[in-house]
């Protein structure tokens, strides 16, 4: 019994830190991982291009294409958001940017961030 209990309040204290866990630890989320889940059926045809997208986008440091939108992974929160004031479509997840370049429906939207942003609740 007492090592159930144990076991309940380490999962408990676990949780309840990786939710206030440090900007630099959220941050840690990579694209490659990310995008590549072969049980995530939200993107499809995820393939890097870093050496493309990041050529001329300071802070840039992951970048990915998708049948449904851009990825771009940042150095800082600040550059992410430097970029995507440049965005007609986006949305920003800590240092993951993502650029809708043409408009999904919003269904498809919504499961994007909610996997984006939900990648930083795992970290």
């Amino acid at each position: 019994m007492k090592t159930a209990v144990l076991a309940i309040a380490v999962a408990l204290a676990t949780i309840s830190l990786a939710s206030c866990a440090p900007g630099w630890l959220r941050s840690n989320v990579v694209l490659s991982d990310l995008l590549t889940n072969p049980d995530d059926r939200t993107i499809s045809s995820a393939r890097d291009a870093t050496n493309e997208l990041c050529e001329a986008v300071e802070g840039c440091i992951e970048a990915w294409r998708t049948d449904q939108a851009e990825f771009y992974r940042f150095d800082s929160n600040e550059h992410g958001e430097a970029f995507l004031v440049g965005l007609r479509e986006g949305f920003q997840s800590d240092r993951i940017v993502v650029d809708f370049v043409t408009a999904p429906p919003d269904d498809i939207r919504q499961r994007i961030e909610d996997l984006v942003g939900g990648a930083h609740s795992l970290t």
